[in-house]
């Protein structure tokens, strides 16, 4: 079967193509906690280009976590900037600390947690399957978690296609496509280096 993400536009290399263009077209596949809801063009024109946070109906104490979790992060960007520079092992030692908090509150939460799912990323959109029926050119919100380092994405994008299919357990099931049309350069950056990670 065609790989869904092959629908998404933009993801090829072609000759030409600087290398700041180019990161957008590279993807991988790789299991991720993801969401999609379907949104508006007036909601995606209201929310700031900066796109770090959106709500979400199904939204709980775990997503909050992370939430309050990021914000202490970018508060503390600078601090860890400097620390990485004039003490590496201390950096490294409070990493450490900081994962383990991290392991602590995933077990406490692990209730709210979603299931992971297999999609098709790239810094330029993302192929997933969902259980709701979307139409081409649809706005929809993603939020994108990764299990292992625990960033979050947020970003608006439009629907590329939606194809309907029967899964292992009879259940009718999504493939869609998406491109992203509003996400923060932070995000990008963070979709970039899982990309390349992977």
């Amino acid at each position: 079967m065609a790989d869904p993400a092959d629908k998404i536009p933009n993801l090829e290399i072609s000759e030409g193509d600087d290398a700041s263009d180019r990161r957008s077209y590279f993807r991988v596949r790789d299991e991720v906690e993801l969401e999609i809801q379907a949104s508006s063009v007036e909601e995606e024109d209201s929310t700031s280009d900066d796109v770090n946070d959106l709500a979400f109906s199904n939204d709980s104490l775990y997503h909050t976590f992370l939430k309050a979790v990021r914000a202490l992060d970018l508060n503390d960007a600078q601090i860890a900037f400097d620390l990485k520079k004039d003490d590496a092992e201390l950096y490294r030692y409070l990493q450490t600390i900081n994962r383990k908090i991290e392991l602590l509150a995933r077990l406490i939460l692990n209730a709210e947690i979603p299931p992971t799912q297999e999609a098709d990323l790239s810094p330029g959109g993302v192929g997933l399957v969902s259980s709701e029926s979307f139409e081409p050119g649809d706005v929809v919100k993603v939020r994108i978690i990764f299990p292992k380092s625990y960033d979050v994405v947020y970003a608006f994008g439009h629907v590329i296609y939606c194809e309907d299919f029967v899964d292992d357990t009879g259940e009718k099931k999504y493939r869609v496509g998406l491109q992203f049309t509003k996400i923060s350069e932070t995000n990008k950056r963070i979709m970039t280096r899982q990309v390349f990670k992977k």
